[in-house]
């Protein structure tokens, strides 16, 4: 509708709505990656750059996530336009944070936990970030401090961040149980976890791989398999853990992310490696 009456600015600002929503809801990434490429041909042919510098920051966090950028990143340099930003003081700022949230993104789904908490912080520090943005960084945020937690990184600071993760999407689930319920059960369930509750841990992790697959989110299906995998794991029953792993690289294909499914492979190798070393020890001792 915004190009065919001549609006350009309010189509490409839809666009940019379009795929930033599409990225957080879990859409197919080739499929993104095709869409967002279209939408940069057209924001390229018409002249605006504030649209494209956005567009391009979208695009980067896609390639990262299929493949960690190895096939499907672009050159970074100063004639495909990534690095022309508006000269304006409020739209860098705003960049800024969006910089920073999709550092977040990228950096919790690549493994990169120092990081991911430095963006984390970094963004909650600003007041004038979105409340969805502060949403889903306090998720990762939480699900990322459990990890800090077990290596004994940041441990008070990280201990707060749960309490304030849980108390802020737990609010938000009232509001829409479609788009943060199976957070706030992920986050429960890796509380329990942490506190060495099997039981609880285990009922809150299919809970939130329930509530996740009604939403039809899949990477957060798949995030709360390979979690419950590493509770599974970490609690000697090998046999339910493989069971999650498979479980959670089948929703990362859907999502179409082959660095988390080839991360996940790797996980079930070491996993049978683990199983037969165990089975040589059992027939070395009988």
């Amino acid at each position: 509708f915004g190009i065919t009456s001549g609006d350009t600015v309010f189509a490409f600002l839809n666009a940019n709505g379009e795929i930033r929503y599409s990225i957080l809801a879990g859409a197919n990434l080739p499929d993104l990656l095709r869409e967002t490429d279209k939408y940069l041909t057209l924001i390229g042919n018409h002249g605006n750059t504030l649209s494209r510098s956005y567009m391009f920051v979208y695009r980067e966090t896609i390639s990262a996530l299929i493949d960690n950028g190895e096939n499907t990143s672009l050159t970074t340099t100063t004639e495909n336009g990534e690095k022309e930003v508006a000269n304006d003081a409020i739209y860098l700022d705003r960049q800024s944070d969006t910089l920073s949230f999709h550092k977040v993104l990228q950096s919790f789904w690549l493994g990169y936990h120092d990081r991911c908490y430095h963006y984390s912080e970094k963004l909650l520090e600003t007041k004038d970030s979105g409340k969805h943005h502060r949403l889903v960084t306090l998720f990762y945020h939480g699900l990322n401090s459990f990890v800090l937690l077990r290596k004994g990184k940041f441990t008070k600071r990280c201990a707060q961040v749960y309490k304030i993760a849980h108390s802020a999407l737990k609010e938000a689930e009232e509001l829409s149980r479609w788009n943060y319920r199976n957070k706030v059960n992920l986050l429960v369930a890796e509380k329990y976890s942490f506190q060495g509750y099997n039981k609880e841990a285990r009922n809150s992790y299919g809970a939130a791989i329930m509530s996740a697959r009604s939403s039809k989110f899949f990477h957060e299906q798949g995030l709360a398999c390979e979690l419950a995998a590493f509770h599974c794991q970490r609690n000697g029953d090998l046999e339910q853990a493989r069971k999650f792993f498979d479980q959670a690289r089948t929703c990362y294909k859907k999502w179409g992310s082959s660095v988390k499914v080839e991360s996940i492979s790797n996980e079930i190798d070491q996993l049978s490696f683990s199983e037969s070393a165990a089975v040589e020890v059992q027939i070395g001792t009988a």
